[in-house]
């Protein structure tokens, strides 16, 4: 698996060709059908506009979304509700829904092809396979180099500013932040 950095993150080529035919795929329908232009910003950028779920509540720490976003931020990342989101449109007959599903799906493609995932609980990153593979298969294999649970319990990172989870099965609440 190759990649190529870009704007400081890890491509995987494959994904990123993916997202830009699904979103090739909605401006097309945005221009021969009857959806407005808005639906491509809209199913792009909406995804993130989650963020505002959490106006007024402050991140624990750099990098961390505030907990309160997290559930909205998740809903609106994984690409099983997008499809739904597309199946409901399609059955609907509803030109304009089918266009704003394909876009929020370049916008999930993306993201992965980037190596972001959804986050946990704590609004930490919890990485994609491709940010594994990138961050260095050696992790997996030597739990004791930088990056591993025992580095992120005792506040060592070679990531500090963007906090990644190493599981979504046993995570350690950020440095400063109360257990619940």
């Amino acid at each position: 698996m190759k990649g190529h950095l870009v704007l400081g993150h890890r491509v995987r080529p494959a994904m990123m060709s993916l997202a830009f035919v699904v979103l090739g795929v909605s401006a097309a329908l945005v221009v021969t059908g009857p959806s407005p232009w808005w639906v491509l910003p809209l199913g792009i950028l909406g995804p993130d506009l989650t963020f505002l779920a959490a106006a007024g509540q402050q991140p624990k720490a750099p990098g961390l979304m505030p907990p309160r976003a997290v559930l909205f931020y998740n809903a609106a990342h994984r690409p099983a509700v997008a499809l739904g989101g597309l199946l409901l449109a399609f059955a609907l007959a509803a030109p304009t829904a089918v266009a704003l599903a394909v876009a929020w799906l370049s916008h999930i493609v993306w993201d992965r092809s980037v190596g972001y995932g959804l986050r946990n609980r704590h609004g930490a990153i919890v990485p994609t396979a491709s940010s594994l593979w990138f961050n260095g298969m050696a992790r997996l294999a030597n739990p004791f180099q930088c990056g591993s649970r025992h580095d992120l319990k005792h506040n060592r990172s070679d990531s500090p500013s963007l906090p990644i989870a190493t599981s979504t099965a046993e995570q350690t609440p950020p440095a400063g932040a109360v257990a619940p």
